[in-house]
This record gives C-alpha cells, structure tokens and sequence, in this order.
C-alpha cells in the first residue's frame, strides 16, 4: 500500500525504479532530520544515558531517545519504504510531550515542516491531519518566553505547510478552521512579540491566500466557505465572542498591569484587524470569481454577514487603523461584486463616506482624513463614478450617490472656521481639505482623459431615466411641501402616445394609479408625508353647499359618484389612495408581525388615532385576504384570524405592544399575560391562540418595530437587514461589467452633475491658498514625498479648471465654459490699470493671478466657440493687459491701434490728427489718469498707459514706484541695499508676468483664432468689446441715437475696444452681417454722442470730455472706413449691408463743421476713394445710399482745410457718374450739385497755396499730369447729361424725376458759365476762354439737341426761366432779384427802367487780383452776347419744336422775360472802363436777337399765337422802346401795332 504512493506512469519496471529513487531522496532527508532530533534529545540529560561508558544493562535510554534511535536504525538497515506512522512516531510524540524543553519540541517541528515542505512522497490527507493536529496539540517545558515563543513560530511553520501543501486543499474544513483558530490564538497569547504576531498574521494571511488561489485555479474541491465565514466572524467579533474564537485555552484577560496580556480593547481591535486583513487578501485572490457560480455561497456571505460585520466597525470601532482596513477591505469588495451588494455599499457610502459631520478631536481627524483617502482610491477608479450613476442615480428606488459625492467633496474644499488666522483673519487650508480636493482633481480627470475620443450622447433609455429621476425629484420636492400639489403637478405633467405620463399616470387617473406610483416612488418621497396623505380620510361635498343651480339631490349624487374617484380629497378617492398602496405589497406567507414591518418600512405611521386605524384596516383588509386561500383552510400558524377584522384589531394592539415595551415614558410595561388579556375574545367571538401571540409578543419585545433611515440604518435591526440581503440577491448581476466603452455613454450625466460641484471646489482652494508661494503647505496624500508648495496646488487647480473646459467644450455646454472663464477672471483683478506699475508687481508676487491669466487664455484659445457671456471677462482682461503695456511687443504693436491702422490698405500713411492728440494728452495729464506719464503720452492712440508699456518680456523694467523700505535700526545703515534688493524684487516680478502673458499669445487669439469662430460667437465677442469700451450705453431701443456718457480718462480704453472691433471685423469681413446690428448701432451711438458734444453750445460743457469725445469719434471714423472698405473687397458680400453701412454714415453729418474738416474728412475721402475703384457698389441700387454717400463726399471737400483733399473728393464724384449702379436719375441732382459746390469753392478760395498747382494745367505734386478743373467739371456733367438721356426710354413724357435731373445738369454747365466772375478765377482770365466756351457750347448742345426738341412743355420753359434767364442775370452780378412786374392786363405794366435797376444794375467794378492785373472786360461781353444768343436761340427753339406757344402763360412769361432782359441790355449804360464801341457791339447784339426772334414767330404756322389777344400790339411797343428800327421791321412784316389795335 505504500509503496503505491511512489508508483507513477509508465511500464511498471519505470514506476517501481522512480519509486525506488523517490524513496531514497525521502530515506535521506527523514535520516538528517532524525539525526538532528537525537541530537537536541543529548543535549537534555533527561534523555542521554545515565552511564554512557558503563554498564548499558542496568538503566536504558528514555522511550523518546529509543523511538527515534530505533527509526534511525529501520532507516540505515533497510531499502524498502516505511509506512508513514513508523516514520511520523517519534516526531510526533517529542512534539507532544510534556517532558521536553522548547528547542528539543522545535526541532521535531522542524522536522515535520521539512517533511511537508519538501513534499515527501509519503505524505497523504491523513498524514496532513495528524501533523497538524499534533502541532495545535504541542506541550513543551516553559522554560523561558524566548523559547517558547520560537516553539509557537515552529507550530506556524508546521500549520502553514500543511495548509499550503498540495494535498492542504484536501483536508476538510474543521481541519483548516482549527489551524486557523490556532494561528489566530497564538497571534493573541498573552502579550506577543511584535515578529511573533506578524509572522501568526502573515502565515494566516499566506494559507488564505493560498487556498483561494486554489479555487481561482479550479484545483479546490469546494470554496471554503466556512473559512470565509470564520474570518468573517473574525471582524464581527465582540466580547462574549472573543473567547469563543480564542479557545479556552486563550481567554481574554482583563487588563492586566503587570504587562502579561494584551488590554482586552486592544485584543478586540486585534481581532477586528485581522480579519478584515483576511477578508481583503481573499477577495483580492478571487476577484471576479466571487460572481461565478463555484462561487455563490461566498457572495452570499459577503452580502449578509461580511457587509453587515463592515458596517458594525463603521459606526462602533474608533481605532484608526481597523476604520482603515475596513474601508479598504469595502473598495475591493465594491470592485469585484459591488452590483451584488447595491443597498449594503449605499449604505457604507452615506453613512461613512459621505457622513458630513465635523471632528473635534485629534482621533476623529484621523478617521475623517483615512476616510477621504480612501474615496480618493475610490474615484481613481474609472469605472466606480459610472457604477454609482447606473446603480443609483439612475434608480428610482435610491437616491443621488454621485451627486452628492460631488456635493460633499466640494463642501469640504471650504477651510472651516477652525483653521482662521487670527492675526489675518483669513482661513487655512487642511489635509481635509487638499485631500477632497485631490479627489475632486481624480474625478475630473477621469472623465476628462476620454474627451479626446468624440462625445458619446446619452442613449433614449438612459435620457429616459434622467429625464425620470429629475422629475421624481422635483415631485418628492413638492410633495415634501404639500402633497396635493405634488399630485396636482403629477396629473398635468406631458403625456405619452398611450395617454400616460413618464410614471404611468393618466391626467384623469383615479387614487388607485396614484397610490401604485406612490408606493413604486416611496424610496424618494418623505415618509411622514406619505403615512400623512394615504392616511387622510377625505370629505364629501354636502348638497346644501354645493350643489348646482336646479340640480336635484339625486343628480348631485350622480355627478359626485363619476367625480368621487379622481377628485382629490373625496372620501372614495381616498380610500383607494390607500388600496392601491397596499395593494402592491405581497403577503402571502407571510407572518403578521413580518408583514407589519414590511409596510411601516415604507411609511411613517402617523400620531393620529383615525390615521392608524384607517391603515390598519386597509393593511389587515389585504394581510388576511393574501393569506387565506380560496377553499377556506387557512394555515393557522400564519393567519389564526377568523375574519380581517379580527386582524384588523389584532394588527392595532401589535402597534400598541410595540410603543409600551419600547417606549421611555411607559414605566410599567406589558407583560405577556396582560397582551394575551387585551386580546381576549377578538377571533370571531373567540381567543387568538397563546402559542401565537406569545410569539408575536418575544418578537416585538427582542426586535423593536423601528422606522429609521432605509439607507444608513439598515444594519442596525434584522429585518431590515433581511430586506436589503434579499434585494441584493434578486437585484445582483442585473446591471453587469462596466466595459471601458460603457463607461463613455455616461460620460455627459457624469459632467453635467460634477461640472457646478467640481468649479466651486476648484475656486475654493484657489482662493484659500497661500498667497505666498515659497511657503510649504501640507500638500498631502503621499507623505513620502514631503510636503508642496502652494504654486503646485494652484497649478493643478488651474489644470483642473482647464480640464472642466475641456469637458464644457467637448459636450458642447457653453454656460460652463462662461462659469470657468469668469471664475478664473475673478483671481485677475489685481490687475487693475488705475494702479500703475503697481499693479504688475502685485499680480508677478501671485501665482494664483498669472496663473489664472494662463488658464484662462488657453481656455479661450482651445475652447473660445464656446464661450458666450463670458467674452466680456476675457475681453476685459485683454484690454487691462494692453494697457498696462504687459504685452510683449511685437503683440503690442499687433494690437495697437495705430498699427491696426496703417497695416491696412485704407490708411497706409495714417497719422492722428494733431488736434486730437494734443487735446487727449491734456485730458490724460488732467484727469490724473495713470496714463499720463512723462514723455509716453504723446498721442492716445499710441495708448502709452504708463511707463511699463515699454518693457519687453525677459528685460528689467525700470520701475518708477516703489516700496519704501521699514526704518527699523537694522536698517538705518543700510537703506539703499534694501531698496536695491526691493527694485531687483519688482523687476522679477515683472519678468514673470511679462513671460507667463507672452506664453498666452493674445495676439494670435485676437487675429488668427478670431477667423475660426462661428458666427454666433463673433457676436458674442462683438457684444463684449462694447461692453467694455468704457462707455455707459444706457437701456434703449436698439437703433435710437441715445447720449452715452464715460469719463474722459477712459479713452484708451475707447479707442482701444474701437479698433478691436474693427480688426475684428477687417479679418471677418465676409462675416459682418451677424453683427452689424450690434456694430452699428455702438458706433452711431459714439458718433452721435461725440457729435452733440462737438456742437454743443453750453458755456458749461467739461473741455475735458469734449476732447475725449473728439478722440472717440475720428477713431470711430477711421474704424468705420476701414470696415467699409472691407466690405467693398469681400467676394462674397451683399449689397443690403452694404448699402446699411453706407445709410449709416449719415452720423458722421452732425458733427460740428470744424470738427468735421479736422476729423471726418480726409478718412472718409480716403475709404471712398478706395471703395469706388472697387466693384462693391455695383450692387447698390438705393438712392438713400447714393445720396449719403454724395452728400458726404461733398462735405468733406467743403470742410476740409487741404486743397488735395477737395480734389480727391471732386475725383470721387466723378468716378459715381462712372458707375453702372448709380441711381439714375434720383441721385443727378445732389451729384450735379456736389460737382458744382466743389467747384465753386475751389474757385472762390485763395488762401491756401495747394490750389494754385491745382487749378492751372501742369504737373501735379504726384508727378502726374493735372487737368483743369473746369475741364473736369464741363466733361463730367457732360457725360452725366449723355447717360441721362441714355437712360430715359421716352423724352416725350419723362418722369418728374428725369427733368429735375436734366434741369440739374443745365444748371451746372450754367454755374460753370457764370463762374468766371469769382474773384479767384478772374485772376486767370487769360487761360480761362477755353474752358467757357466749351461749358457754353456744352450747355447750347444740351438745350438745342434734337432729343430736347420733345420735351413737356413745362420742362422747356423751366429750362428759360431757370437756367438761362438766371444764367443771364448772374451774368450781370445779380443773382437773386428778378424784374419787377407791375399788375395790369396780360403782361401787366412793367418800366424798362425798374427792369434795368432791379435786374440790370451797373456792373461791379474791375478787381484786381494779388499780380495787379485787370480783368478782361472784352471776354466777359463776348460771354454775355452769346449767353443772351443762347437765350433767344433756346426760346424759339422750344416754341418751334415743343410747341411752347401752346401754353399762353407760360409763353407769355418767358417772352416777357426775355424782352425785358434784352431791353436791360439795350438801354444800360456801360461802365467807365468799358469803351464805347463794345456798348454798341452789345445793343446791335440785342437788336439782332430780337430781330431774329420776331422773324421766327412771325413765320410760325402756330395758332396759339393768335390766341393770345394783342400779343403783337404790346410787342410792337415794347421794341419800338428799344429800337425804332424794330418797330419798322415789325411793320413790314405785317403784323399789328400799337394803332391798329
């Protein structure tokens, strides 16, 4: 038999041979081991020879010393195995003896240990049996404690390799139990050492270790649950069970002082210690096999007796180091089977972790501090904040754990009072509070680390069930208030396509539906309200009352009886309130007093009589019908009652049982004979049976019916300890593995319940920490590393910012992003420009500050598409920036003004006005703004805010303000080294500004990262920059000019917030219309408030903000041309905006004229001409637009003090006649008028020098060649006049427009006509005959064209009247008066001599211009001749051809006038200067006329003339006057006289 223990595979020669060799590799090791024991038995004289040279015969050797030497002996004479007892003799009986020392017992030990350690072939089940029971078994000889307890490490060794050994997982569990009991009693001895302890607790840590690797393996027959169970026990372990689990033989003492035993406190915390270190070394050994099968009788162990043993040490145990291996040994089991033991790991969660409550000593401190470590263990877990979402906060049944999870770390990152400062009165940061915020780091950055992959959104079900839990919430909310309100909303909430609501709630549902919601809600709902409302008893309306107008008593009844069922507050809707409550709750089975429980574990029973018993009925009501089947025959152990109403009675007197045995104001309590009295006669007429109520009173006398916290308190009684084990076992397994692709679609719940939680905690530390960054602060979690700096806290509070805008971006929630941009903004008002340089060496001493900066622009680089309001903040913080002059400088001067201006196309050689400069440099030095500083407020638009501005990044500013250094007498001596040592402080501190807003780029944010945002967001951003231009836009309608008002030392910041805008728009151009409503209205605002202030009259008005206001407004002149001409080279513009851009401009016409010259001028002619050599008005048809754009063209070259600048002006209207989009013919007449007025004023100004090369022909100053201006304007209307009549389909009736258009353009070659007597082009008369002539010419061809010849009568005779009879007069130097007529008759009486003295007065005298050269009278009487031959010409043109003669009044008009202009002419005397021959020239001129014309009209086939009555008589007189010889050529004619009529 034995030597089948050596036998293995192969021919049976092969297993006899390996037998063989195995056998004597044994034969070796037991022949040293034996040879060692006899070796320590010599070494006892009670086991050597009495003689050892003597007589042998007369004393023998002791039995032990025999034993062994015989084994030696069987060993050395002979081949073949011995059995295993021969072998094991003797080392078990020198381990069992009492008559041997310690070392003698500890080599058998040892012996045995190598027997099994070396895995000796002999070695079987039973074999492992005896060792080990001879090992607990051990009695040696207590010589000495150092002895005996290397005899108790020598048992460990045994125990250990009897466990551990292959066939260990073979021995039966009473086996395995007592070794472990033994190792367990050896660790509690008396008062171990500290290495004897440790090695009890590591040889018990390495067998368990080993056995449920043997079950992970599949090796072990079962899984040891009876050993899971003892070390379970282990940590439930109390008083009266500790000396259960030592033995008799180990009984605790009771703290002894001489030191013998361990303290029984500590004995216990021993205990507990222990087994929770077993516990958590076997559930890290099987892992996820605790879900398997093989495994359940485990995980139901650890559901019942290990979760409950857990949270006994929670709330008894005050030992630091149990409270911590308790909350480790729950996050492995929260790890591995944390869906088995939903409502136990609730409870752990509320009532430990998240317990809010304040320590008030140094152990509680402790605890506290362990407990938040391990929740930061926790929260490294990626999958643990998904697994409290889909177990809890995703189940109606339970509340939010992870929600408040965030809630509670981020209310412990707030510094308590206890930590304040006394001398500072500020709070200091704890290791409480780095140790939440740590963990408030890890939750972030676990869900931050997956948003590099694209955002998984929410699934239908799990929207669903957010959706659900939120509206659940705010029911319970509501009903916490009032519950019929809550009901009330419950009914109105939206319904589905089934008619129902999310919690299967019809509008019109009767209180049965209500009562089910109620009750599947009841977890979430306040249970005092709930036992409150499905308790009421409800109140019917009476008919006297309420009954309807003619409504009879039995219809009152009948509308009450279809209403009663859903009307809240009836007597029947109440009632089934109640029914359908309890209706959902399953008694069959169930035994009475269970089933109480069960119900009141839902509610509070409430205080009133009535309430309970309308309870207790309807619950024994469904109790009795549960539990009494259909044939009748009831199980009299479960239900003894006759009828529900003896169950009813019984139920209420359990009640009563229950608050007089457990109650501290009843004195004399029930005993079990006065219940049994109370309920005689109650079953049907009959009594209960004793044995059942003597069992009803032992349950309610050991087991209060309590109503505690379903959550935290479970723990505490068994039932409902029983209820939450029996949920976990139905509910476990149905959520299942978090897989790492699962853990992504929560990733948006998860953010959206952290986000608020995680900024609050964020900007709390920040807040409190040490400002001071060389100071250390207990930093925290890893006390090897030592202590860290604040600047690390502050940094990964920053990091930790910058991952929540991150998160915000990834799921697209824009109000984060403006929470974190504007939390951040907050650390960076130290920053503020009104303090100077003063202000940069305060932020450069704070790493919270620049920091923040950091932070903030990276959020604003990375995320800025989704910031919305916050744009203000981050705008504001650029503006404080630049104008401390913090930027480097190449983004200084990317962001100058200046700059902005003169890189563009529109302003290449920009230079402010000096005017403006000078005015804003006066209000800066006035104010006593810091800007002005020196020689660096040289003009505003440099924004020279103070002397920092010219420090670069990496370079010592020179500072201007410094400390003063403390005079104390260690000082004294020494002042200007500590004033040295401060400067050199103050440029460090600039340094680091300067580098960390350098690191930010803001130039590129505001240039390059512009172009990427969205259209929704440049509004934003356009919104910002105006809010904070440091101008106060009072609340109006959008669109009215309202007055702004600002303090004057805010122009650079205007200016500033100006130019931003308009790069903003330049780089956008394409995007101005999604906000020009926002942009147009800002800088009307501007221009019309800097306008009032530029004419405003009031002795009053603060200079300071007039100049202010005239530096806004040429900057708002500028930025807006610069827009315009952005526009006008976009691709893809549109001629609406386009033409509103242009409408607007109409602002710039209210400034004050001087204002207008200095500021408005020379820009707005500089974007006009770029935008006209463009194709951007090709689209714009308005003539609003037109019109805007002409009358501030001619402005600005009537205002503007330089002679180039009028040119260009006269350049730009001529390029609109050019332009196929011109409004023809609307526009004509102001762009005929802005010809002319240009025209004129060139031609009467001679003060400045520059029109002197512009009005001769020659070279310009460009080097170009310069034509004449009357050139220009005769060639300009003339083509103006050919697109005219182009443009007209029909001459024959031309709209009203078209005529004033074309009587414009005659009224324009007219003005260039008369021009030649200004005084400025007198002086040029010589080269001035050219450019008349062909103005004449122009205008003859333009009234005697053959296209005229079909004109209304009405426009021919405005054509005389008013242009060429006024050309005539302006001929004669009087423009304004015409002939005084005198009433009477048809032509009513007029005197030639009133005409010549009223219209024809003697001509001015000859000027003489700067050279002393007279006029040239000769060429002006040639002009006057021929405009006069004009005049006759036009006249008989039109009567000829466009049938003049057909209106008489208009007729007759025209010819009175022409007869008594040339009567004027024929008798003026002429001046002295003038010779004699050219009067007479003139009257043959006039004679000849007039001649011509009388021939004409006589020779016309018209029959209007005849019409007119006398015309020919009254003519007859009239020329008679002026020359007889007309009268006698009117005779020969043949036409009537004077006589004849």
């Amino acid at each position: 038999t034995v030597s089948v223990l050596y036998w293995g595979r192969g021919s049976m020669a092969d297993q006899q041979r390996s037998a063989q060799e195995e056998w004597h590799r044994d034969k070796a090791i037991i022949v040293t081991q034996s040879h060692n024991l006899i070796l320590a038995l010599r070494t006892n004289s009670l086991f050597c020879s009495k003689q050892r040279f003597g007589d042998f015969g007369k004393e023998g050797s002791h039995k032990l010393m025999t034993s062994i030497k015989t084994l030696r002996k069987d060993l050395l004479n002979t081949n073949q195995p011995l059995v295993h007892s021969r072998i094991l003799q003797p080392f078990l009986e020198v381990s069992k003896s009492e008559e041997t020392t310690g070392p003698i017992t500890g080599v058998a030990l040892s012996g045995l240990a190598t027997f099994l350690e070396m895995k000796l072939s002999f070695v079987d089940v039973p074999t492992i049996i005896g060792i080990a029971t001879a090992a607990l078994e051990v009695k040696s000889e207590v010589a000495d404690a150092q002895s005996h307890e290397a005899v108790l490490g020598r048992i460990l060794q045994v125990l250990k390799a009897c466990v551990c050994h292959p066939l260990g997982v073979c021995l039966p569990e009473d086996i395995i139990l007592n070794i472990l009991q033994g190792c367990f009693a050896i660790a509690m001895h008396g008062a171990p050492s500290e290495l004897l302890r440790h090695t009890a607790d590591a040889t018990t840590n390495d067998m368990i270790t080993h056995l449920y690797e043997c079950v992970v393996r599949g090796t072990a027959p079962h899984c040891f649950e009876r050993v899971f169970e003892f070390i379970v026990s282990m940590i439930s372990t109390e008083a009266e069970t500790l000396t259960r689990l030592l033995g008799p033989a180990y009984a605790p003492h009771s703290d002894p002082s001489d030191g013998s035993a361990l303290p029984f406190k500590t004995q216990l915390a021993a205990t507990k210690y222990a087994g929770l270190t077993l516990v958590y070394h076997s559930l890290a050994t099987l892992k996820s096999c605790l879900t398997e099968e093989r495994c359940k009788p485990l995980l139901t162990v650890i559901q019942n007796q290990l979760c409950r043993a857990l949270l006994s040490v929670s709330s008894t145990m005050d030992n630091v180091v149990v409270i911590a291996q308790m909350l480790h040994t729950v996050q492995l089991a929260a790890m591995y089977c944390g869906d088995h033991i939903g409502p136990q790991l609730l409870a752990f969660l509320l009532g430990t972790y998240l317990k809010d409550d304040t320590p008030t000593d140094i152990q509680s401190m402790e605890i506290k501090e362990v407990i938040l470590e391990t929740l930061m263990e926790f929260c490294s877990i990626d999958s643990f904040p998904v697994f409290l979402v889909r177990t809890y906060d995703l189940n109606m049944g339970c509340p939010n754990v992870f929600e408040k999870l965030c809630k509670y770390l981020a209310s412990q990152c707030y510094p308590t009072a206890v930590t304040m400062v006394p001398e500072t009165g500020t709070t200091k940061l704890t290791s409480f509070n780095l140790c939440a915020f740590n963990t408030m780091l890890q939750l972030i950055r676990s869900v931050g680390s997956r948003c590099s992959s694209p955002p998984v959104l929410p699934s239908p079900e799990q929207r669903l069930l957010i959706e659900k839990k939120k509206s659940l919430q705010h029911f319970a909310r509501l009903f916490l208030e009032k519950p019929k309100n809550a009901v009330k909303h419950l009914r109105s909430l939206e319904v589905g396509p089934d008619g129902r609501n999310i919690f299967g709630v019809k509008p019109n549902s009767n209180g049965h539906e209500i009562g089910r919601m109620l009750f599947e809600n009841s977890p979430a709902l306040d249970k005092r309200m709930l036992g409150e409302y499905i308790s009421e008893g409800g109140l019917d309306p009476e008919y006297e009352r309420h009954g309807r107008e003619g409504e009879t008593k039995e219809e009152f009844s009948m509308r009450l009886a279809e209403e009663a069922d859903t009307k809240e507050g009836r007597v029947l809707y109440s009632s089934q309130v109640r029914e359908g409550f309890i209706a959902q709750i399953n008694f069959k089975g169930m035994h009475l007093v269970a089933a109480l429980r069960l119900v009141l574990s839902t509610f509070l029973l409430p205080g009133e009589a009535q309430r309970i018993d309308r309870l207790m009925e309807e619950f024994a009501t469904r109790w009795h019908q549960h539990n009494t089947p259909s044939d009748g025959i009831r199980d009299e152990t479960v239900n003894p009652f006759y009828d529900s109403d003896a169950a009813f009675v019984f139920a209420f007197s359990v009640i009563m049982l229950n608050t007089d045995l457990h109650s501290a104001q009843v004195e004399q309590k029930m005993t079990p004979t006065g219940f049994k009295r109370n309920n005689r006669g109650t079953n049907g007429g009959k009594d209960i049976p004793p044995e059942y109520q003597e069992l009803v009173f032992d349950d309610i006398n050991d087991n209060e019916i309590k109503m505690k916290d379903a959550v935290t308190d479970i723990a505490s009684e068994d039932f409902q300890w029983k209820q939450a084990v029996l949920k976990s076992r139905a509910t476990g397994g149905t959520v299942g593995p978090i897989s790492a692709v699962a853990v992504r679609d929560y990733d948006a719940h998860l953010f959206t319940t952290l986000v608020g939680h995680a900024i609050s905690a964020l900007s709390a530390v920040t807040e409190a920490v040490d400002e001071d960054t060389r100071r250390e602060l207990p930093y925290g979690m890893d006390k090897s590393t030592g202590p860290v700096g604040g600047e690390v806290i502050i940094n990964d509070a920053m990091h930790g910012f910058y991952l929540c805008g991150t998160m915000a971006a990834h799921f697209n929630n824009t109000g984060v992003v403006d929470k974190l941009v504007i939390a951040l903004w907050k650390f960076t008002k130290i920053l503020e420009p009104k303090a100077g340089p003063a202000a940069v060496t305060t932020l450069g001493r704070s790493s919270k500050g620049m920091l923040a900066i950091r932070a903030l622009f990276n959020i604003v680089n990375d995320h800025g598409e989704c910031m919305r309001d916050s744009w203000v903040e981050a705008m504001d913080l650029v503006l404080r920036i630049y104008l401390l002059g913090c930027l480097p400088e190449q983004q200084m001067q990317q962001l100058s003004p200046v700059n902005s201006i003169t890189n563009s196309a529109t302003f290449p050689n920009y230079v402010p006005s000096t005017h403006v400069a000078q005015s804003v440099a006066s209000t800066a030095s006035t104010v006593g703004s810091p800007t002005a500083a020196g020689p660096h407020t040289q003009s505003f638009y440099e924004c020279p805010v103070s002397p920092i501005m010219s420090v670069k990044p990496y370079e010592k500013p020179i500072i201007e303000e410094e400390e003063k250094p403390a005079s104390t007498w260690f000082s004294l001596g020494n002042t200007e080294e500590v004033k040295k040592r401060q400067q050199a402080q103050n440029q460090a501190a600039m340094s680091r500004v300067c580098r960390i807003i350098s690191e930010c780029k803001i130039a590129a944010i505001m240039e390059d990262r512009m172009r990427e945002l969205s259209d929704e967001v440049i509004v934003w951003v356009v919104i910002a920059l105006i809010k904070n231009s440091g101008v106060e836009i009072p609340q109006s309608d959008a669109g009215k000019d309202v007055g702004l008002t600002a303090h004057p030392s805010s122009v650079h910041t205007t200016v500033f917030s100006v130019h931003l805008l308009a790069d903003l728009l330049v780089s956008n151009g394409h995007r101005y219309h999604v906000a020009a409503k926002h942009i147009d209205a800002f800088y009307t605002r501007l221009l019309v408030t800097a306008a009032s202030y530029t004419c405003s009259q009031d002795a009053n008005t603060n200079k300071q903000e007039v100049a202010y206001w005239i530096a806004v407004g040429e900057h708002v002149v500028v930025s807006m041309m610069r827009i315009l001409v952005r526009l006008a080279s976009e691709p893809g513009r549109t001629a609406d905006r386009t033409r509103a851009l242009l409408n607007g401009l109409t602002t710039f016409g209210k400034f004050h004229n001087k204002v207008f010259g200095l500021l408005v001028a020379r820009h707005v002619a500089s974007a006009f001409a770029i935008i006209l050599k463009t194709d951007a008005l090709d689209d714009v048809r308005d003539a609003e637009a037109w019109e805007n754009l002409i009358m501030l063209t001619n402005k600005c070259g009537l205002l503007a003090k330089n002679g180039s600048i009028t040119v260009q002006c006269f350049e730009i209207l001529q390029s609109m006649a050019e332009k196929s989009s011109f409004a023809w013919p609307d526009n004509v007449p102001s762009l005929v008028q802005g010809l002319i007025n240009l025209y004129h004023f060139f031609s009467t100004s001679s003060e400045d020098p520059d029109w002197e090369h512009v009005a001769r022909p020659g070279t310009s100053p460009s080097g170009g060649v310069v034509e004449p201006v009357t050139l220009k304007v005769v060639s300009t209307l003339t083509r103006v006049r050919d697109t005219l009549i182009s443009c007209s389909s029909s001459l024959k009736n031309p709209s009203p427009k078209w005529a004033d258009a074309w009587l414009s353009i005659l009224d324009g070659f007219a003005a260039v006509v008369a021009s030649h007597t200004s005084p400025r082009l007198s002086q040029t008369a010589d080269a001035l005959p050219r450019e008349r002539s062909d103005a004449l010419i122009a205008l003859q061809r333009s009234i005697l064209a053959g296209e005229t010849a079909n004109l209304p009568v009405n426009v021919c005779y405005d054509a005389i009247t008013k242009v060429l009879v006024e050309l005539v007069k302006r001929l004669c130097g009087q423009e304004n008066k015409a002939p005084v007529e005198e009433k009477g008759g048809l032509f009513g009486r007029f005197s030639p001599t009133m005409i010549l003295g009223a219209a024809l007065p003697d001509s001015p005298a000859p000027s003489t211009n700067k050279s002393g050269k007279e006029n040239s009278v000769k060429g002006i009487d040639d002009l006057q001749t021929r405009v006069l031959a004009l005049m006759c010409r036009a006249f008989l043109h039109f009567t000829e051809n466009a049938k003049l003669a057909s209106t008489p009044n208009e007729f007759v008009k025209a010819w009175r006038l022409i007869l008594g202009l040339l009567f004027a002419y024929y008798t003026r005397p002429p001046p002295q200067s003038v010779k004699s021959d050219a009067g007479e020239a003139v009257k043959e001129a006039v004679c000849e006329q007039t001649k011509n014309m009388i021939n004409v009209l006589a020779s016309l086939p018209s029959p209007d003339l005849k019409a007119i009555p006398n015309f020919w008589p009254i003519t007859h007189d009239l020329i008679v006057k002026i020359s007889p010889a007309l009268g006698q050529h009117l005779t020969l004619l043949g036409l009537p006289s004077s006589t004849q009529s």
